[in-house]
């Protein structure tokens, strides 16, 4: 009876059957511990696993796999330790279980103290490198080899294929003295995800057997809703995994919540499916709502909360979901790191980088972005500076291009335009032209001449060439330069280059979504053909009126840098889109109400300021995401603490 509700993956009947029998041998103890973990129930099977009368290496066994696999590593380190002997099977499960985390260390550790290194932990460690993009290791291990099985080579075709190396992958296929359906799955999968589609189709028709990760492999080779639907209905067979694929490539999100209530069957993998295509479509709602119903929150779903929260800008949502997570590997705590960063919590974002460390993670590219990100928001050069040159000397990490730029944008920020300069040519990199406008920004701001003209001359060539779609921003910034040291003639001539060469100016656009409507507000903008225009133009001037009575801040007109007069330059910052978003927030919406507001370009200085002076005498929380950064205004403050 027992062994039937085991079968059937029924938890309920197994522990009934198991407290009714009269004699239980650890095999009945270990096949009940073991079901609770798979389903789920992980607490109730350590339970049981505690009121074990006797336990031998297949119990410690089961249950530290069990753990591993539900991303408890916590949970998996600690009956490691505990474990009175430890064989081969234990100690490959903790070092997947420890890359799997992200504690590649502990991992590398572990594997090269194992007294021998079987086929098996060399084909595990071949995966592991390769599932990190470090192949060349992963080729040492393979090399090192005296036999190799049909896994220990799959396992570096597939290592190549995820580093987009697919020529690397198909010689590796070739050269196999023997292959399987995995081997010729791998292959299949190198030439979708690397556009091969046609070879993909090839490679799938020339098999010898087909399976259903063959069929879903030809599925992810198909660039068009159509063709993977076609795929899909011509599948002998599905399974869970197919409607989990199809559901993971669904581009419409009004398409993913009926999509995935057809699915007959449903798993903790398709529940996260779900909610990480509505995150990271930036359906924030959405994918609160299907997280909310999940049955069990696995660490991918509950990250790509905390990703999406962040960018929607709930800070305190990131920090309940993060603190909420049992275990975080890598990705978790990048995801928290890079929320904090983005939303003006720098010194936040940094703690929980170094609380990462700490716990044993090895931070990746993505979670020194956030890091460097949060320095130049604060503007700690020598902290940016040790932070990039901790990546290779410390951590094994290669710095890559947005990791300079990111450099480039904190000197420029602080001032430091000659050493922002020296970066820009200095870097290993070919500088771009997001290098070029950080350099001719910076020198803007702190006028600094010849470094403007060399950046703008640098960004014009890129443009010529083809390599440049930013619009008319270098000749904007660098008429600017010219026109902010009083050399008006020669502001003149670059706004009649940039007409002369038909050059465009983004224009500034700012949203607001109110009652689920999105409201658009350019820079301007005629209020009399708004239907609420009056109201609007009512409340910015009452504004207006108690800033200037109240003597709490002077107009930047600095910011206006035309040839007209103060009082029309101060008529033409009360036009800025964001303002009439934030004025229509203010009379659309009932009092204390928070306002969100999305603009396409970075806000000014002045704005910054009137934003902040609204905040205060509207008892109203503003939340402006710029082109940069959030801003989170509130009581008179903003969180980027007047640096952006």
């Amino acid at each position: 009876m027992l062994g039937a509700f085991v079968n059937s993956r029924d938890a309920d009947g197994a522990k009934v059957a198991f407290d009714r029998m009269p004699e239980r041998n650890s095999v009945c103890w270990t096949s009940v511990i073991l079901l609770n973990a798979k389903v789920g129930h992980l607490e109730l099977a350590l339970n049981m696993f505690q009121r074990m009368p006797e336990r031998d290496i297949i119990s410690w066994t089961v249950l530290l796999q069990a753990t591993a696999e539900s991303g408890f590593s916590g949970y998996a380190r600690a009956l490691f330790e505990r474990m009175p002997e430890q064989d081969p099977v234990c100690m490959n499960t903790m070092i997947n279980a420890y890359a799997h985390c992200g504690y590649l260390d502990q991992a590398e550790v572990l594997f090269y103290h194992l007294p021998e290194r079987t086929v098996v932990s060399c084909s595990l460690m071949i995966s592991i490198f390769a599932r990190l993009g470090r192949v060349t290791e992963a080729k040492c291990v393979f090399d090192s080899m005296p036999l190799r099985n049909v896994v220990a080579w799959n396992a570096l075709a597939a290592g190549y294929a995820h580093c987009g190396h697919t020529l690397q992958s198909q010689r590796i296929f070739e050269l196999m003295p023997l292959t399987s359906a995995a081997s010729w799955n791998t292959l299949v999968v190198a030439f979708a995800n690397n556009g091969g589609i046609q070879e993909a189709l090839e490679t799938f028709h020339s098999m010898p057997e087909r399976n259903e990760i063959s069929w879903n492999a030809l599925i992810q080779a198909q660039s068009s809703p159509a063709c993977r639907e076609r795929v899909f209905q011509t599948m002998p067979s599905w399974d869970i995994v197919s409607w989990t694929l199809l559901i993971s490539m669904c581009s419409n999100a009004t398409e993913l919540k009926p999509l995935f209530d057809k699915m007959p069957a449903k798993n903790v993998v398709s529940w996260t499916v779900l909610v990480s295509a509505n995150a990271q479509g930036g359906h924030v709602r959405q994918a609160e709502v299907a997280f909310v119903r999940m049955p069990q929150h696995g660490r991918v779903a509950a990250t790509s909360m905390v990703a999406a929260y962040g960018h929607s800008g709930r800070i305190a949502a990131v920090a309940d979901t993060f603190d909420s997570m049992l275990e975080r590997d890598v990705v978790a705590w990048s995801a928290a790191v890079a929320a904090n960063a983005q939303n003006g919590h720098d010194v936040e974002a940094i703690r929980t980088f170094h609380l990462a460390l700490l716990d044993g993670v090895a931070p990746d590219r993505v979670c020194f972005a956030s890091v460097l990100l949060a320095c130049a928001h604060l503007g700690t050069v020598n902290a940016g500076r040790d932070y990039l040159v901790s990546m290779s000397s410390d951590h094994r990490v290669d710095p890559t291009c947005d990791h300079f730029l990111t450099m480039v944008d904190l000197l420029g920020r602080t001032g430091r335009v000659k050493d922002c300069e020296d970066l820009v040519n200095a870097m290993p990199y070919v500088p771009g032209d997001v290098a070029w406008m950080s350099l001719l920004g910076a020198a803007r701001s702190y006028g600094h001449m010849g470094a403007g003209v060399r950046a703008a001359e640098k960004l014009m060539e890129l443009e010529a060439c083809g390599e440049y779609g930013g619009g008319g921003c270098p000749y904007v910034l660098l008429a600017n330069l010219f026109a902010g040291a009083g050399w008006h003639a020669e502001a003149a001539r670059a706004n009649r280059v940039m007409k002369e060469r038909g050059v465009r100016i983004h224009r500034c656009v700012s949203s607001i979504e109110v009652g689920g409507v999105d409201h658009r507000f350019c820079v301007g903008e005629d209020l009399a053909a708004h239907p609420q225009g009056e109201e609007i133009a009512m409340e910015l001037r009452r504004l207006e009126r108690m800033m200037v009575e109240q003597r709490l801040f002077a107009p930047e007109v600095r910011e206006v840098l035309h040839d007209i007069g103060e009082s029309e330059k101060e008529r033409l910052l009360w036009q800025h889109s964001e303002r009439l978003a934030i004025g229509f927030g203010l009379v659309a919406t009932p009092p204390g109400t928070q306002l969100w507001i999305i603009k396409n370009l970075r806000v000014c200085l002045d704005c910054h300021t009137v934003t902040k002076f609204i905040s205060l005498v509207t008892k109203r929380r503003i939340v402006v995401r710029d082109s940069n950064r959030f801003h989170h205004f509130d009581d008179g403050r903003c969180s980027c603490q007047d640096y952006w």
